[in-house]
């Protein structure tokens, strides 16, 4: 199993977005979640210190965090941070009555939960690109092993070059066949180098579109927590003593219910698109003689049986990464791990939308939601599904909502698996090739 370098620790210095429009200001002695324009709880960080100055462990802030999610029912999506748009100085006390509600700052990249620790969206693909980096080590060391040093590193030139002009709009297919026959006719390792850049092509292109998904899923959040800022749903009765929060839910459409609805989309499709590239990616690594520069054809990620995920039987080895090991790798993925998303990205794809009629909103205050607490909450459903993925349906309705699954919260959970399962991927063809790389004498771990 992977394991993080990057660890974003909770602390005084950041706004945390939380689902369901819910925002969470750590201060260094008082924490304040806020749902709604004004509605707020206030929770104390070791209220038994009287050090006021000096923030605590991140320890204290992670295990805060865990206790709101789990006490509110929502979860970290996303975060703010304060130190790169305020310049006023940090005040690690400030009393409920004076707390300013309106200085919460929109969210600017998501947040998730792997391996038990808080990674961001950044963080994520900057912890991808170092896996895909050693991953193109061992293609290097194998490839290289082929063919003359001096000639694979023209070679690599003519491909940048080739694949430049290309770009430019400067050579078509024929075109490009032509000058790759020459190449190879001067003796020229050109498709090795080919394969080197289709390969490093495959694996940037997985992984900004992971990154897509994640911008598309952040903006997701940004425009529930607008709609929990904007609209107010507060029925208030005034006994001249205190104020009482009644429980109340009103649907709400809007161009920002639209815009959730989109983006929301995009991440869906976004997100299992990254599946299909990183299964591309494995394909294309796993393929004997290994080197053929030529991308897979009629591939389709094998979430309904993961033991198909080898286009050939012979190539499983023996000493691959086992479940155990790596379980969310493409060939250890337990079966129908991803039906769901894929099915729901084929609804989106041809033009069901996410939506029966138009995108709506439940906000409300006091509901289950947020585990009938006096905050208020943006709540955005997605459709019912069986426990096999299939969606529920009837002759007369293509969805059903009885099941309350939040959007927000599956979309999160997808993108977790997702992220999870290109780590265990990469790791497992990492594992492979330095494997091959040994057998072959190319490299020597003693």
């Amino acid at each position: 199993m992977t394991s993080l370098t990057t660890r974003e620790a909770f602390g005084p210095f950041c706004f945390y977005h939380l689902s369901r429009g819910l925002t969470l200001d750590i201060r260094g002695k008082e924490a304040y979640l806020q749902g709604g324009s004004h509605l707020y709880k206030a929770y104390e960080i070791f209220p038994e210190s009287d050090d006021l100055s000096i923030p605590f462990d991140e320890v204290t802030y992670d295990n805060l965090v865990r206790k709101i999610e789990k006490e509110v029912g929502v979860r970290v999506v996303a975060y703010a941070s304060k130190l790169n748009k305020e310049s006023v100085e940090f005040k690690p006390y400030i009393s409920a009555t004076d707390y300013n509600f309106n200085r919460v700052l929109p969210p600017e990249q998501s947040i998730f939960r792997l391996h038990n620790l808080y990674i961001s969206a950044e963080g994520l693909a900057e912890e991808i690109l170092i896996k895909l980096q050693m991953l193109e080590f061992y293609c290097c060391i194998i490839i290289f092993n082929q063919v003359d040093d001096y000639l694979i590193s023209q070679s690599n030139e003519i491909c940048a070059n080739l694949k430049e002009q290309i770009f430019n709009g400067n050579l078509d297919s024929e075109e490009l066949d032509i000058l790759v026959k020459a190449a190879k006719n001067a003796g020229l390792p050109i498709e090795q180098a080919f394969f080197l850049s289709n390969a490093s092509s495959l694996a940037d292109d997985m992984r900004n579109t992971l990154m897509r998904a994640c911008y598309h899923f952040s903006s997701m959040t940004k425009n529930l927590w607008l709609v929990n800022q904007n609209v107010v749903v507060d029925d208030f009765s005034n006994d001249n003593i205190k104020q009482v929060v009644r429980k109340r839910e009103i649907i709400y459409s809007s161009g920002l219910a639209i815009q959730s609805s989109h983006e929301f989309t995009s991440s869906v499709i976004a997100c299992y698109s990254t599946l299909e590239l990183l299964y591309e990616l494995f394909v294309y690594l796993i393929k004997e003689p290994f080197g053929i520069p030529n991308y897979p054809k009629g591939l389709k990620f094998p979430d309904e049986d993961p033991s198909k995920a080898f286009p050939q039987r012979t190539n499983v080895l023996l000493n691959d990464l086992s479940s155990l090991d790596a379980p969310f790798a493409i060939p250890n993925l337990s079966k129908k791990k991803f039906t769901s998303l894929r099915r729901l990205r084929n609804d989106l794809l041809h033009n069901m939308a996410s939506d029966e009629i138009r995108a709506r909103l439940f906000v409300g205050i006091g509901n289950p939601p947020v585990n009938n607490h006096e905050l208020q909450y943006v709540h955005y459903l997605t459709r019912d599904i069986e426990t096999n993925g299939n969606p529920i349906q009837h002759p007369l309705s293509r969805r059903f909502y009885k099941q309350q699954v939040d959007a927000q919260h599956i979309l999160h959970d997808w993108l977790i698996d997702t992220s999870q399962c290109v780590f265990d991927t990469v790791d497992w063809l990492i594992h492979r090739l330095k494997n091959k790389a040994k057998d072959a004498g190319l490299i020597n771990e003693n």
